[in-house]
């Protein structure tokens, strides 16, 4: 069927289903509807709705909407590099090329936020930015930077983010219901786990190498060996007693025994602890040389002391004298004027007079005895100056009140005739206990004897 208009044939026809318009020109108006229309050179503002176009050739100044559009486009023309192309949906099965971009402008935005996006600084390497300012990078080695444009390692971060004077750079977080937050070390494939670096919810820090090696807790306590140090360094494990690298060693060395090994490098070396101050070279030195000999040093102009129970027990003063400051040692006197002393009683040595001394505190001027502290050898000696009575003068050291015996078994006595005054002089050595007491009386079967206290004396001190 055709419609002739103006003369021509078949400006409309219809075949099978379809509609064809030829030469059609000016306005045409009105709907064409149908499944399938073919339009040749149909100008004008018409308004077709139809279920399919085929269309050797479209002139549209307005918009074409449609749900698809199919055919290669490969004869598309006359689209300018700056026109919008809008859809819901874009499938690009080839490359789809954009421009490199910038910091300020990426290549790719989101609707709206023109300085956010991906952008290409040089070649082979891509970056993203975030309101006008670079975030991310991967470069042209495949290092990825996080904020750092210039990644140096596989993963370089760089923080601009300070709380109390640190640059947080790197979150690890915990599981949300269990777990610890941590970093683990594998083999390549991943087969075997070789390590972690962990922090468990009550703020310890863990290095562990299959088992736990290292732990740093909430306390700042730092334990080798141990899960939880009670001290600011707290090493537990067993030791090398047979080092054979240099270095120190610390562990436990045998049941309940633990040591602290200093190994030198070699047997022409020494091995040594130093103590100093800041900025100083060392102070004081204990040191193993390697002569064998074995050393304490002090380079300053002080004294070394010894310190036992609590006591200062020994001083090397500067000039290298060994002084004992609270080794017991005394010396005692009886005062002025002429003294009777019975005979079995202790000679009444009661003051220290003007050259006397009690290191230590260990003589009683009230009983007139010395009581040892400690056990060892003890030196004693005594002067006493007797007054001539026409008399014999006997007196005898006493060991915890009885008289002492020579090892050839005779009384030890110091004794007068009593036909001038003189002095009368006499020292021992005591093997005494602690708590052991010596003092010098008149022996028990002698008489009474009279003796000047002012040129009397009674002293004694520990040898070792």
């Amino acid at each position: 069927m055709g419609i002739q208009i103006n003369g021509n044939t078949d400006i409309i026809s219809a075949t099978d289903g379809s509609l064809t318009i030829q030469g059609a020109s000016g306005n045409l108006t009105g709907n064409l509807t149908g499944t399938a229309t073919t339009a040749q050179g149909l100008t004008g503002t018409p308004n077709i709705t139809v279920g399919t176009i085929g269309a050797t050739s479209l002139n549209a100044s307005g918009v074409v909407t449609a749900t698809s559009f199919s055919g290669s486009g490969a004869n598309l023309t006359g689209i300018a590099a700056t026109t919008d192309v809008r859809t819901n949906s874009l499938v690009v099965s080839g490359i789809t090329t954009v421009a490199a971009g910038s910091t300020a402008a990426p290549s790719i935005t989101p609707t709206g936020d023109t300085n956010t996006g991906i952008f290409f600084p040089s070649a082979d390497t891509i970056a993203f930015g975030e309101g006008g300012s670079e975030a991310v990078r991967i470069d042209s080695s495949g290092r990825l930077g996080v904020g750092a444009a210039d990644p140096g390692y596989a993963i370089d971060v760089a923080s601009a983010d300070t709380t109390a004077g640190i640059g947080y750079a790197l979150r690890l977080r915990q599981n949300a219901t269990a777990g610890a937050a941590a970093i683990q070390f594998t083999d390549n494939p991943v087969t075997t786990q070789r390590g972690y670096i962990a922090c468990d919810s009550s703020s310890n820090l863990k290095f562990a190498t299959g088992v736990v090696g290292a732990t740093i807790d909430s306390s700042g306590n730092f334990g080798i060996g141990i899960t939880n140090p009670s001290s600011s360094l707290h090493v537990a494990g067993s030791r090398d007693s047979t080092p054979t690298q240099p270095g120190v060693h610390i562990g436990e060395g045998g049941t309940n025994d633990f040591a602290l090994d200093i190994c030198c490098r070699n047997s022409s070396a020494n091995s040594y602890i130093d103590f100093t101050h800041p900025g100083q070279d060392y102070k004081g030195r204990v040191i193993k040389t390697m002569g064998g000999a074995f050393s304490i040093q002090n380079t300053e102009a002080t004294s070394m002391t010894l310190y036992n129970n609590g006591d200062n027990r020994l001083i090397i003063d500067s000039s290298g004298r060994v002084r004992m400051p609270f080794q017991p040692a005394f010396m005692a006197g009886s005062g002025t004027g002429t003294h009777t002393t019975n005979a079995g009683s202790v000679l009444d040595f009661n003051t220290e007079g003007n050259s006397g001394f009690d290191v230590g505190g260990n003589f009683n001027t009230t009983n007139y005895r010395f009581t040892a502290p400690i056990a060892g050898i003890y030196a004693f000696s005594s002067n006493i100056y007797v007054q001539n009575s026409g008399t014999a003068s006997s007196f005898c050291w006493r060991k915890n009140g009885t008289e002492l015996l020579a090892p050839g078994g005779n009384v030890m006595i110091s004794f007068s005739l009593g036909v001038t005054d003189l002095t009368i002089s006499s020292s021992i050595l005591l093997n005494l206990a602690a708590n052991d007491f010596v003092d010098i009386a008149v022996r028990a079967d002698a008489v009474n004897v009279q003796w000047y206290g002012a040129h009397s004396t009674f002293s004694g001190y520990l040898i070792g």
